[in-house]
């Protein structure tokens, strides 16, 4: 009797085990959830949220690339505080967490301004990403400013309102990285992670550039001789 709950208690522990597991994801961290879409940031709402041309709020990319962030927005039509800012419109910034602003989605919108949409669209280069592996938040703010991202601080972004997130494959360099479980860590170009230690040691063993051996000195030209008197 004693021996079947042993039994029965190992399997719940089992099974606690590989649920926590699913949970926490291969890294061994709780995976956030996406951002969601559509988004509202301040007194607008984004919407239909593009990262380099796909549709979605989550990317993987290659270390070191170019990154637009495009999407819809649309302004609270509903009652406004009044901002007492003579000529200013509004603003959604966007940026990396951490970076200076990269620009603005929403750009010179107005509801209750006179000649100011209070739709449309807009696309902003977030510029390169970083060398290193690893997530970074794309965040926003809402400006009611004179121009795009006036009031926007690069030290404090990292708690604005995040909107997306941009994976960097964190690709192994050596084979060395692969070895003592380094694989799991790790993934190709793409973003997807190795299935064990071979898989990552091939992965590295193909990035290295093939030696193309020096080509053969060419032969001494040669002796001139002169021609024989007589």
């Amino acid at each position: 009797m004693r021996s079947k709950n042993l039994l029965i208690r190992c399997s719940r522990l089992v099974l606690a085990a590989t649920i926590a597991l699913a949970c926490l994801g291969v890294s061994g961290v709780a995976q956030a959830a996406a951002p969601p879409d559509p988004d509202p940031v301040g007194l607008t709402t984004v919407s239909h949220i593009e990262l380099d041309g796909v549709l979605g709020t989550e990317l993987t990319v290659a270390p070191g690339q170019d990154v637009k962030l495009k999407a819809d927005w649309k302004e609270d039509t509903g009652v406004r505080p009044a901002s007492g800012c003579l000529g200013c419109a509004d603003f959604v910034a966007t940026a990396f967490a951490g970076s200076p602003v990269a620009g603005c989605v929403e750009n010179e919108g107005g509801f209750e301004v006179p000649g100011l949409p209070n739709s449309g669209s807009g696309e902003v280069d977030l510029g390169r990403t970083s060398q290193t592996g690893g997530t970074y938040n794309v965040v926003a703010g809402f400006e009611r400013v004179q121009f795009c991202g006036q009031l926007w601080k690069a030290s404090a972004s990292t708690g604005y309102q995040v909107i997306a997130r941009v994976t960097v494959a964190n690709q192994p360099t050596s084979k060395k990285q692969c070895k003592k479980g380094g694989w799991r860590e790790l993934t190709d170009r793409n973003g997807t992670p190795f299935k064990n230690q071979g898989q990552c040691v091939r992965f590295v063993a193909e990035q290295r550039p093939i030696a193309v051996p020096a080509p053969a000195p060419a032969p001494p030209p040669p002796a001139h001789e002169w021609p024989s008197g007589g």
